[in-house]
């Protein structure tokens, strides 16, 4: 393998599901492009947020359940998400979250780069971050966000994790998943890929600090002999008439045709072929 491309997308846990829609989509202008269910709690929500067309790196996800205590602080969890901003625009950003009584700390500077840290509604820290444009993500505006086109999200910029021992997520960031160290500011140390797709940092820290944890990180590790998938799902799939439960892992070779649903008939409703492209 090649290593990975980037961060595909984060998840994270919220309340109530119409708070968190108020704020992601109406303050800070993405884009509701999918509303599914929890695999695991076909009862919750699953809400997608992203640009105009959902481009993989763009996606920050939440499962609101409203009725979830407060998570509590440890090492191994993922505390903030970043999320990437025109340069020249955090200035509007903050007076824009002030106006709308977000909590918002004082812009900084981390790694050379400004950041403007802010809490949403239910606790997740969140960091806007001026940065040029992600190499090789697709970025397409919304037309009817309330932020204008010129200012709106560009997508996941990075994460933030806090380890009890650096060393060993620097170990698997490094030796398996193809991630470089870049620099360490402020007791952080960045993670970056070297030609980066999607979102494309990872920093990882032994301090301690609060904040909702996402609850996972997805990453795209794809490469000329296809791509490896992890079965999601109760129905299963089928791949060139082989079947999958729910839990399997497997490699996806192109020419391949995969049959979503293969373990109800009803349900088998799509079917994907992957394709290798130069």
């Amino acid at each position: 393998m090649r290593g990975v491309n980037g961060l595909h997308h984060v998840t994270a846990i919220s309340g109530p599901a119409q708070e968190n829609l108020d704020f992601y989509a109406g303050v800070l202008g993405m884009r509701l492009v999918k509303r599914s269910v929890n695999q695991d709690d076909p009862g919750t929500y699953h809400l997608f947020y992203a640009d105009a067309e959902g481009h993989a790196g763009t996606d920050l996800t939440f499962f609101p359940w409203a009725h979830m205590a407060p998570s509590r602080d440890g090492h191994g969890l993922a505390t903030e998400v970043s999320l990437a901003v025109p340069s020249g625009t955090l200035d509007w950003w903050g007076a824009r979250l002030t106006g709308y009584g977000a909590t918002v700390a004082p812009i900084e500077t981390r790694f050379g780069e400004r950041a403007l840290p802010i809490v949403d509604p239910h606790g997740l820290r969140v960091a806007l971050v001026e940065a040029p444009p992600a190499v090789g993500r697709g970025f397409t505006p919304w037309d009817a966000s309330p932020v204008a086109a010129e200012r709106q999200i560009r997508g996941l910029h990075g994460a933030r994790v806090v380890e009890r021992d650096p060393a060993a997520t620097a170990a698997l960031l490094t030796q398996v998943l193809g991630f470089v160290p870049h620099a360490t500011d402020g007791g952080w140390q960045r993670f970056v890929i070297p030609a980066p797709a999607l979102g494309d940092h990872a920093s990882s820290s032994g301090g301690l600090l609060s904040g909702v944890s996402g609850r996972h990180l997805d990453i795209v590790a794809v490469d000329e002999n296809g791509a490896s998938v992890v079965v999601h799902g109760d129905n299963g799939v089928s791949v060139d008439g082989t079947a999958y439960a729910r839990g399997a892992r497997f490699q996806w070779k192109p020419g391949e045709t995969l049959c979503l649903g293969a373990g109800d008939e009803a349900a088998a409703t799509c079917t994907l072929v992957l394709s290798h492209h130069d």
